[in-house]
């Protein structure tokens, strides 16, 4: 059997015969057999009896035409919704990696990876940073306006080190910035370090900067590689969240540290930020949560009108929970907060003494007929749960989870690990789970949801050196009721026209479909779940991005006999486009020149808003950034997304005396949240 041979003949060879044949085209035969394989299962795998389940899809056809060299496209309508999807694939020059094939039931799957994918958006076009395995170097993937064409662009790299973030400034053309940590495990005291390479929109170097491991720094020994080559992924796995605003770039960082006191390395999240400009660290690591085993990251405006970072990771112990982070840059804003919004059960130990030969009492009260011995310590790295996301809307934060609790069931009880003695990883089904609070957080802590819910529930662990830690969770959303194996998995949380768009994988043992679903700004569903079908497929990591247009794009990889495809996901929603309907009128730049106050509600970048780019960029002698007493150097793309993303308007108040090509002066009035005008100068 040669390299002539077909998908179908490699599919049924087994791997011991396929090391002995010699073949012409090895990577040919590789790929082959990858895309049968794949077929074969997706062909043999049925839907499992789950419960809950939304509206079956009917899976419409969709055809794939060709529209240029490398480039197929399909689209179909969403049965039992107005929602329409486009799918592009790229035939790209490289390897990049994902990974959809882990379970909950699974080890491989309690821990979070790297991004393989990092969406973005710029000046209205789509573009995707990612990593080739051929050679480990970053690459950039732009797509035109209706993604009918493509350009792949090569970017600086640091030598062996994982891609870990990216991230754009939203300027015009503006640069992009590449987090990249230093392979290897260096335990006990061995230092990994982080790169930070910032690069112009044509793949040339500009900046930079290389932040030090050591333990006045980063006190980083070991990050986590995994490409999917490996059988297993790294211990905790290896996770960075990374978002641009107000001139900073702000890091979530999970890492080993240096050896401590006890003897051991141990894992924990970290907060910095690094200046867009310099690249040098502004604010110093500040430890958030350990074990963090997964992390992401957004952006908001606080009441001052500052920007300020959101960011929520998953921990294991301290605390035990979802921990959710604001991070803000200037003194008055109230300073940085911190609170556990949901938190899970955990498994104690099975045997007298910890990691560190730390002995203890058995934990009598836990103790059952049948069951193992347990000790009044804990290391239990498995959470039970998947942080999906964190969105700003109107004045919530919402974080949105897969979790091992429903309306019925204690999500903190330990009594359920007695029901499936033989399961580490997944206890009971995992359901989709939403919790708000408060922009400002301000108040006492039992007044700061936003969400309300007869949910709440208290409990505690004796955590790994045997201290009792409380726990408690209240106000929580349950939207689904999941039974047998069911299991929300790959969940996704994205602002959109006042909603938050979810988007999430069902799974039992096996995947199922894909699904989605609106909710409001205290958690509440708004209309139906809807049924995607099995041809949007999301990754355990990579984030989508929703576009000002009402569309949702997600990346991931497609495995073809000519070789790896990058395939584009475009899910038409209409959110954006419905919620700011009403005031879609056009405005010409000499309305703008004579002054006046206008309300603009907007959804997309009509002519009218082109018309306000274009006056601001030449009263602003081409430019397309103001400095801010307040917001600091901004775009008025920015303070447009901004205003979009949270109440979908935005007061515009041209002055003919002061917005002139001589003085440019623009007043920008945004949402309630701001709490009143901000100007914006040259």
């Amino acid at each position: 059997m040669g390299a002539g041979a077909s998908a179908q003949d490699l599919a049924s060879v087994d791997d011991e015969t396929l090391i002995g044949i010699i073949a012409s085209d090895p990577d040919r035969i590789e790929r082959l057999l990858r895309t049968a394989r794949q077929t074969e299962t997706q062909e043999t795998s049925k839907p499992e009896v789950l419960g809950e389940v939304p509206a079956e899809s009917s899976e419409p056809d969709a055809v794939w035409d060709n529209l240029g060299p490398g480039i197929q496209c399909r689209s179909w309508n969403v049965p039992h919704s107005d929602w329409s999807v486009r799918q592009f694939r790229y035939q790209v020059q490289g390897d990049p990696y994902d990974s959809l094939g882990k379970s909950p039931f699974e080890h491989s799957n309690s821990y979070s990876m790297h991004r393989a994918f990092h969406p973005l958006q710029l000046d209205g076009r789509t573009a995707v940073v990612w990593q080739s395995r051929n050679d480990w170097r970053p690459q950039l993937s732009v797509f035109g306006s209706d993604f009918s064409s493509y350009e792949q662009i090569a970017l600086p790299s640091a030598d062996e080190a994982t891609l870990a973030g990216a991230a754009h400034d939203g300027k015009e053309p503006g640069a992009l910035f590449l987090l990249m940590v230093q392979w290897g495990d260096g335990r006990p005291e061995e230092n990994r370090s982080l790169t930070v390479i910032k690069a112009a929109m044509d793949g040339s170097e500009l900046k930079r900067q290389v932040v030090d491991g050591g333990k006045d720094g980063l006190d980083m020994v070991c990050f986590g590689h995994y490409d999917g080559l490996a059988d297993q992924p790294p211990p905790y796995g290896a996770q960075l969240s990374v978002a641009y605003a107000g001139g900073l770039l702000g890091v979530h960082l999970g890492r080993f540290m240096h050896k401590s006191e006890d003897g051991l390395n141990h894992q924990a999240g970290i907060w910095l930020t690094l200046s867009a400009d310099t690249l040098q660290v502004q604010q110093p690591p500040t430890r958030t949560t350990s074990h963090s085993l997964d992390s992401v990251v957004t952006t908001s405006m606080d009441r001052h009108g500052y920007p300020e970072f959101l960011c929520c990771d998953l921990g294991d112990a301290y605390p035990r929970g979802l921990h959710l982070h604001r991070f803000v840059n200037r003194a008055f804003s109230g300073g940085n907060q911190s609170l556990v919004v949901y938190s899970y059960k955990c498994r104690h130990g099975e045997v007298p003494k910890n990691d560190a030969g730390m002995e203890f009492d058995t934990y009598e009260s836990l103790n059952k007929e049948n069951a193992p011995t347990y000790y009044k310590w804990s290391n239990d790295n498995a959470c039970y749960t998947e942080l999906g996301g964190v969105a700003a809307l109107g004045s919530s934060v919402l974080v949105a989870f897969a979790g091992e609790g429903s309306r019925s069931l204690d999500c903190l009880s330990s009594e359920a690990f007695a029901s499936a003695p033989s399961e580490r990883h997944r206890i009971t089904p995992r359901n989709l789970g939403v919790v708000s609070v408060r922009k400002n957080w301000e108040g006492p802590k039992d007044d700061v949801w936003s969400s309300k819910s007869a949910y709440s529930h208290k409990g505690g662990f004796y955590a790994f050196r045997g201290e009792w830690q409380e726990q408690a969770v209240q106000n929580i959303c349950w939207l689904t009721d999941l039974k047998g194996d069911a299991n929300v998995s790959r969940l996704k949380a994205c602002a959109m026209g006042g909603q938050v768009l979810l988007l999430w994988e069902l799974w039992g043992r096996s995947y199922v479909t894909t699904c989605a679903q609106c909710v409001d700004e205290k958690g509440e569903a708004v209309g139906e779940q809807i049924n995607l079908g099995t041809r949007i497929r999301l990754s355990r990591r990579s984030d989508p991005v929703a576009t000002a247009l009402g569309d949702l794009i997600v990346a991931q990889r497609q495995e073809s006999e000519e070789g790896p495809q990058l395939q584009i996901t475009v899910l038409s929603t209409g959110l954006a486009s419905k919620a700011t309907e009403e005031g879609d009128e056009e405005v010409t730049p000499e309305e703008l020149s004579a002054g006046g106050k206008r309300k603009f509600k907007f959804s997309r970048m009509t002519l009218r808003l082109k018309a306000v780019l274009e006056y601001c960029r030449e009263a602003n002698a081409g430019k397309n950034t103001w400095q801010s007493g307040t917001l600091g150097e901004v775009t008025w793309e920015e303070a447009c997304q901004h205003a979009f993303a949270h109440e979908n308007f935005v007061d515009v108040i041209f002055d003919p005396d002061g917005f002139t090509k001589e003085a440019p002066m623009l007043k920008v009035r945004l949402p309630v949240y701001l709490k009143g005008d901000t100007m914006l100068g040259p």
